[in-house]
């Protein structure tokens, strides 16, 4: 009775919604979804700024993946007058009724940013549009005794949601053992943070202060570690691209798939994909079959299986290569990219907007990244 009366109660407001609120628009920001609530509060606020006429609404996921991030998603759109709204949630549910299970294809009326969110990217935000956040008093002391803060981070199965199968994301994945085992000394200006989800797995660096414990139970930490940090190393994850749309320099260790349909500017983001190893083949895939749309496509541990594809993670001495380069760097990660060969690939291969990557990863593995 609970399911029907729930379900009565969404296509009564589907109805309501498209008789009575017709002129507004809806966006759903999925606050579950660490990089896409930074992303999609940001462009609702970047799209309501240049349309000021228009009536515009919003729903959030009923799940939240930062508890302070989402706060300040809310309070900063009210103060923005861009209001949340119950009855588009219901609506929202009464439309997905009436496509699943009665078979009527009914849309509401959604926010059209001006090309298709999934291809906007960090690079298009503006400082100005990004939530605020208020820190309470006490966490305004210097985390790191006035170093420069960058931030590691894996990806792992302490990510997975709910009842997710592990054989869903786990192509993602990777153990912290590349970053721990970093040439990294205390000194007087750079200071580094592991951040991510706790996995019951030490920290065995002791130059890497492990704050994913407190950040668990703190979420407005997480978020003020983030803001005040230098740069950010590790994992392509929701913190990477917080990072982007703050303009730090970011580095992405294991990134699959390599044509990533939302790369950003050069100049802040550099790469070392995982290679992928066919078993048909017996071989790795070269760059190409790489950014094939068949690979570019696949997101999940599944799809990987059945097309008998084994990503491989990316080994400590690359990883170890990588940010000692990019850390000398930070002030122009540009200096550590083949410009020419990248410029070569985009064109050659239609894909003007590809991350840059690592100039000595591509040396080292010619049989992939020849473009001959």
């Amino acid at each position: 009775m609970k399911k029907f009366l729930k379900a009565l109660r969404g296509i009564s407001s589907y109805y309501i919604f498209r008789i009575f609120l017709s002129s507004r628009e809806l966006l759903v920001i999925e606050t579950n979804i660490f990089g896409h609530a930074i992303l999609e509060s940001a462009l609702l606020t970047e799209y309501v700024h240049d349309n000021p006429t228009k009536n515009v609404l919003y729903v959030l996921h009923s799940h939240s993946a930062n508890r302070f991030l989402t706060k300040s998603i809310i309070d900063t759109l009210t103060d923005l007058n861009i209001k949340q709204s119950q009855l588009a949630r219901n609506a929202i549910h009464g439309q997905d009724i009436l496509k699943n299970r009665i078979g009527i294809e009914r849309k509401l009326k959604t926010v059209q940013f001006q090309e298709d969110l999934t291809h906007l990217t960090a690079s298009h935000l503006q400082h100005q549009h990004l939530p605020k956040f208020n820190f309470r008093s006490e966490l305004g002391y210097d985390l790191t005794e006035g170093k420069k803060t960058i931030i590691l981070m894996n990806r792992s199965a302490a990510y997975m949601k709910f009842q997710e199968s592990s054989r869903l994301h786990s192509y993602r994945d990777f153990d912290f053992s590349a970053l721990d085992a970093l040439d990294i000394k205390s000194d007087d200006s750079l200071a580094f943070i592991r951040i991510g989800a706790p996995d019951g797995i030490s920290t065995a660096n002791p130059n890497v202060v492990d704050r994913r414990q407190e950040i668990a139970n703190d979420p407005e930490l997480d978020i003020m570690i983030q803001t005040s940090a230098a740069g950010y190393f590790g994992a392509d994850s929701g913190p990477a691209w917080f990072a982007l749309a703050l303009s730090k320099p970011v580095a992405f260790i294991n990134m699959i798939p390599l044509n990533q349909i939302s790369p950003v500017s050069s100049e802040r983001l550099v790469v070392i994909p995982k290679l992928i190893y066919s078993e048909k083949l017996e071989r790795l895939l070269t760059l190409q079959e790489m950014l094939s749309l068949d690979v570019a496509l696949m997101r999940s541990t599944i799809e990987y299986e059945v097309a008998g594809l084994q990503p491989l993670s990316n080994t400590n001495q690359d990883v170890s290569s990588f940010f000692k380069e990019w850390l000398e760097s930070l002030s122009c990660p540009n200096e550590i990219v083949n410009e020419n060969f990248m410029s070569i690939v985009r064109k050659k291969f239609d894909v003007p907007n590809l991350p840059s990557i690592h100039a000595r990863f591509v040396e080292k593995y010619p049989e992939v990244f020849s473009i001959e």
